[in-house]
């Protein structure tokens, strides 16, 4: 649908537009696919996230550009007017969500209502409240808010789990998991110790030379413990509360792709750890001893979530081994499945809240 600006022509298409899809005027609602519709909060919504995206965007290449001195007329985002970009991205949010719905009925499968509800008053809390005169303005209530932004993950997460978890039409079996497994993940136990010190005004400085060899003939020892003591890591710590006097030792055994690792210095020196032989080495100021297991000693700990009982100890989730081998398959699917998707546009609900029109609600309230 063209854009229209005046007000005037925008209220006669609006009108014609309700008239011929049938929709009699009425906006409530947005896009629907078979059973399932959005509201307009939903929609109004999507198009909110899409300006701040946006902006972000315009931001890469203009460090001055804000959401009040953009003309989203005029600026283009990849080759189109950033308002239809902003419309084009809301859109496909929107159709997301809808692919999610329907995909869930197919599978007979819907969010985890209980772990959702348990999590609701977080993302509340955290987004909406902290936004809320701007969302009532927009017309984003707290349900449209939980329908857009909260509900679509759990429902994709059902989705995944219907399709490749335990017993799903694709489960992923032991052979291929741990393949995965052992040629993606280490598995590493670490406890560190910083060599510097700030002070109560937020100023940092080495830490004292005696406070240095102390540390250096600790973590020395820890090795010792490791490598010719036949301690365990467990022991380590323990030993490494009571030398430093702590309640809580910086320690932490870690199973992880390895190429997720964040700190390229860290995931170095436990790419190039030895296994089942410790280490110490200063990463980023930072005292470590470092001890790599074998992974696949850690196969027997996979197990899917459902499975884990009380008082089973060093789990590696068979669930998110699975969403990392699958994560990208499970996208595609969805890319695809959202091509076909045969939904309703309300171009009543679309004009009267439309993209320029929360633009300049933002606008409005960013000047205060």
């Amino acid at each position: 649908m063209k854009n229209i600006i005046k007000p005037a022509v925008l209220t006669a298409l609006a009108a014609s537009l309700a008239i011929s899809s049938g929709c009699s005027g009425d906006t409530k609602w947005s896009f629907k696919s078979g059973d399932f519709s959005l509201t307009n909060g939903n929609w109004i919504f999507h198009s909110y996230v899409s300006t701040l995206n946006a902006v972000s965007k315009i931001n890469e290449e203009d460090t001055e550009a804000t959401v009040n001195n953009i003309d989203f007329n005029t600026k283009e985002i990849e080759g189109k007017a950033a308002k239809d970009w902003i419309y084009a991205e809301a859109k496909k949010s929107c159709l997301r969500q809808l692919t999610l719905d329907n995909l869930a009925k197919k599978y007979n499968t819907k969010a985890d209502e209980t772990e959702m509800e348990s999590n609701k008053a977080l993302y509340i809390n955290y987004f909406y409240t902290g936004n809320k005169e701007l969302f009532e303005k927009l017309g984003v209530s707290e349900d449209s808010f939980v329908e857009a932004y909260v509900k679509p993950d759990y429902t994709s997460q059902a989705v995944f789990k219907a399709i490749y978890g335990k017993g799903g039409e694709k489960e992923v079996g032991d052979e291929e998991l741990n393949k995965y497994f052992t040629d993606n993940y280490v598995t590493y136990y670490y406890v560190s110790y910083s060599l510097k010190t700030t002070d109560k005004n937020g100023t940092s400085t080495d830490i004292d030379d005696d406070t240095r060899n102390t540390v250096e003939t600790n973590f020395d020892k820890y090795a010792n413990m490791l490598n010719k003591q036949n301690k365990t890591t467990d022991d380590v710590t323990t030993q490494y509360k009571t030398d430093f006097g702590v309640e809580n030792a910086p320690a932490a055994s870690e199973t992880v792709v390895l190429e997720d690792m964040e700190d390229e210095n860290l995931k170095k020196a436990v790419s190039e750890a030895e296994e089942k032989v410790a280490k110490v080495v200063d990463i980023n100021d930072t005292k470590y001893l470092i001890y790599k297991g074998n992974i696949n000693d850690k196969i027997k700990d996979i197990k899917y979530s459902e499975d884990v009982k009380d008082g089973d100890k060093d789990v590696v989730s068979r669930d998110s081994i699975v969403s990392k081998m699958k994560g990208e398959e499970f996208e595609n699917f969805l890319d695809e499945e959202q091509s076909k998707l045969d939904y309703t546009r309300n171009d009543a609900c679309i004009a009267k809240y439309s993209v320029l029109r929360n633009i300049d609600i933002i606008k409005k309230n960013s000047k205060g």
